[in-house]
């Protein structure tokens, strides 16, 4: 595989936006005061409901201040006070702005409490666990916490959550403690003495399978070298927590994530921060970009490669907490530095792919075109430069980061200007060329000569290809050189007269793949007696093409009873089902091959060949034990797309109707769905449809299932009610895909629903597709 990018140092270009509902941070807001500490009591209830005390301290910036603005979105405030008096306030856009009735000046300290009620819309997610957990994407603070929403706002924590009992908490700073304070209810504070960026606050409530901490044992854990571990406890480093939705995860992170945590903790040459790094195993990103908060780093299953993530988090608590972006349509030097530490200490799998909105920014897209640069000769000037001014130690200064000050301080350190930024060409990655030819063998038994034909079936090669055909006889094998190009290409060669085979092999060279055609006794005889297994699969496969021979049946017949190799089987299985062709009488040998008691590569073939027998109800009862009964996905899947061709639309239907609410068919419920309305069962696939796009079901269920319904529902007016329950849905990606639906509207029904639920989207990428 082979990976390109050219980079060349012209333009800065940015990823396309269209900002609607305040979607990045503003560059330089008003900050008429500064947060310098927060003490904090809130109340996190299962459904996601907030109640809050907030006590902030905060130094007056401005002069003359005459009212204090907090960003805080779809908030109900029960009180506001200021050094304890009680004071007016009003709502502006999602700004709480409180009047303090008299001007403070530059410099005075004061103690702002708010005491408030929240039901966020945006900024936390709940997965089918129930478990909650902040969102990581730019301006979503403030729908959980009144608060400054800006990169620029850092300051101190205390924060007491209250939450269900039986629930694990992980926020933001170092754990204080716990406190049981009801059958119902306990308590779990986090701490933070080092000022942390609001736009990096985070918190996770989960019930976890697993929890596991460096700081629980002296000596050593699971999976981890000693030594590393060791050294992890020796040099003081802060405590790694890790949590773990379900019981398969953590095992392959934790020495990922410590021995990564000491090779940074060594390029710094410092921890951090003071305070510990939580790692939370979550099954499902709910589209988010950003998978790190301050000290709080998600790792998502969904999206594989755990490792990478863990380590880019990491790595990110110091580039891209401690040292951030300003706004997310400006974080090219964020991921310059990260690309260019991560480069030197990972090794990364690069992803390609392109930019769909400005979420993007952080996603493994641009960092992986940032860290591919990186590597590339023609970044070596620029990464020279930049490695120069971290080794110097300046951005110690500088916790905000544009591209404009990060150039501002390599042409202070070096001189070289790069103020007009770096253009990254997306990542190609090349497949490698494949060439398929068909090498067909033309004899007649007991003749001297076989004619070879090669023909393309797909792209061409020109050049000339060189084939060692191999024939085999009752005495040995010889060998025939021979050579074909272009799209077709036929060669005549002199055989034994008792030739059995002839086998074709293109030695040095692993692009052309041919398919081979031979005569029924040629095939027979690599079935029978060939030692490779996948040789004696491919004759198996091969005999189906000469289905004509009257001796091919009986010959099967006598093969399936001698082989003992299940993939042998299963194919010879597939080529009786090709012979046979669903007539009636046959279809025994198929059942009872498909019992769960044989091997599942023999159960697969005889399942899927079972699906010839249209209208059968013996075969259709078969099928639909089958699909009750088998723990293999890939047989069960078999055995709905044989049933769907098998049985008839009722009988399908019912079939469905009995399966689709069990909860082990839950993975299934989309594409029983789809099946069901291609045959002809449209209205009945969309009621049942209906059930699964409740939020208590997983993404892919709910995705699959509104698929099924944009495809077989066209009623404007079923869409018309259904849409604004859609286009409020929690989930943001369920919520996108649901606009689909919007052209099924008149357009005076689509501006109304549009109307009505714009203002309350908060999701860029929701927003534009509304726009």
């Amino acid at each position: 595989m082979k990976i390109c990018l050219r980079a060349l140092l012209l333009s800065l270009i940015f990823i396309p936006t269209l900002w609607g509902q305040n979607g990045d941070f503003e560059k330089y807001p008003q900050l008429n005061f500064n947060i310098s500490h927060l003490e904090a009591d809130i109340r996190i209830q299962e459904n996601g409901t907030i109640e809050g005390d907030l006590r902030y301290q905060v130094i007056v910036t401005g002069q003359e201040v005459q009212e204090m603005k907090f960003d805080a979105a779809r908030m109900t405030i029960q009180s506001v006070s200021v050094n304890g008096v009680p004071k007016d306030h009003r709502f502006e856009d999602h700004t709480l702005v409180i009047e303090l009735n008299e001007s403070v000046d530059r410099g005075e300290a004061l103690k702002v409490q708010i005491i408030y009620e929240a039901v966020p819309v945006f900024g936390i997610h709940k997965n089918v666990r129930g478990t909650l957990f902040t969102s990581q994407l730019p301006r979503t603070t403030h729908h959980w916490l009144p608060v400054i929403d800006h990169p620029r706002a850092e300051f101190t924590t205390d924060i007491s959550f209250t939450h269900p009992t039986g629930y694990t908490f992980v926020a933001t700073g170092n754990n204080m403690g716990s406190e049981l304070l009801n059958v119902d209810e306990e308590t779990t504070r986090f701490g933070s003495s080092t000022p942390v960026p609001a736009s990096a606050l985070a918190w996770v409530m989960g019930n976890f399978e697993q929890v596991l901490s460096t700081s629980d044992s002296e000596q050593g854990m699971q999976g981890v070298d000693f030594d590393t571990f060791r050294t992890f406890t020796d040099t003081g480093s802060n405590a790694i927590h890790f949590y773990s939705e379900t019981n398969d995860n953590l095992s392959s992170i934790i020495e990922p994530a410590i021995s990564a945590y000491l090779k940074l903790k060594g390029q710094f040459g410092r921890s951090v921060s003071g305070e510990d790094i939580h790692i939370v195993v979550l099954e499902d990103d709910f589209w988010e970009t950003k998978n790190y908060g301050a000290g709080v780093i998600y790792v998502y299953k969904n999206l594989n490669n755990l490792e990478d993530q863990v380590k880019r988090a990491l790595l990110a608590q110091w580039f891209g907490v401690n040292v951030r972006e300003i706004q997310w349509s400006d974080s090219d030097a964020i991921l310059a530095l990260q690309a260019l530490k991560a480069s030197k200490l990972f090794d990364l799998t690069l992803t390609a792919g392109d930019f769909s909105s400005m979420y993007d920014a952080f996603g493994t897209v641009n960092f992986s075109r940032w860290l591919n640069f990186t590597d590339q000769q023609e970044s070596a000037a620029f990464s020279h430069d930049l490695r120069y001014v971290i080794d110097q130690g300046v951005l110690v200064d500088h916790k905000l980061l544009s591209w404009g000050g990060l150039s501002e301080l390599i042409y202070n350190a070096t001189g070289q200007p790069y103020f007009e930024g770096i253009t990254l060409e997306p990542i190609i990655i090349d497949e490698p060329e494949q060439y398929v030819y068909r090498v067909s063998v033309e004899w007649e038994e007991g003749t001297s000569t076989a004619q070879v034909r090669f023909e393309a079936e797909g792209d061409v090669i020109d050049e000339l290809v060189s084939v060692v055909a191999a024939e085999q006889t009752f005495t040995g094998q010889r060998t025939h050189d021979i050579t074909f190009s272009g799209r077709t290409e036929a060669v005549v060669i002199n055989v034994s007269s008792g030739i059995e085979n002839i086998k074709f092999n293109i030695t040095d060279r692993d692009d052309i793949e041919l398919i081979e055609s031979k005569p029924f006794m040629f095939w027979l005889h690599q079935l029978r007696e060939s030692e490779d297994s996948s040789r004696r699969v491919a004759a198996a496969a091969g005999l189906a093409e000469v289905s004509d021979n009257p001796d091919l049946q009986l010959a099967l017949n006598d093969l399936l009873q001698m082989e003992s190799n299940p993939e042998v089987l299963a194919e010879i299985i597939r080529s009786m089902g090709k012979i046979t062709r669903g007539a009636s009488g046959t279809e025994e040998r198929f059942i009872q091959n498909s019992s769960i008691n044989q091997h599942r590569a023999v159960q697969l073939a005889a399942v899927e060949v079972l699906g010839n027998f249209e209208g059968n109800q013996r075969v259709i009862g078969r099928l639909r034990t089958v699909i009750n009964q088998t723990e293999y996905s890939d047989v069960r899947k078999a055995a709905i797309h044989s049933l769907f061709t098998a049985a008839t639309p009722a009988e399908f239907r019912s079939t469905v109707q009995n399966v689709v609410t069990r909860e082990e068919f839950l993975d299934y419920v989309p594409l029983l769905l789809e099946l069901l309305a291609e045959k002809g069962e449209r209205e009945a696939a969309v009621d049942m449809a209906e059930t699964f796009l409740s939020p208590e079901f997983p993404f892919h269920t709910r995705k699959g299932v509104l698929e099924v319904m944009l495809a077989a529902d066209q009623s404007p007016s079923n869409w018309n009610e259904r849409l604004p329950d859609l286009l409020a849905d929690a989930d943001p990606r369920i919520r996108y895909k649901a606009a689909d639906a919007l052209q099924r509207l008149s357009s005076q029904q689509r501006n109304r629903i549009i109307s009505d639920r714009i203002e309350d989207e908060f999701d860029v990428r929701v927003y534009q597709k509304l726009r």
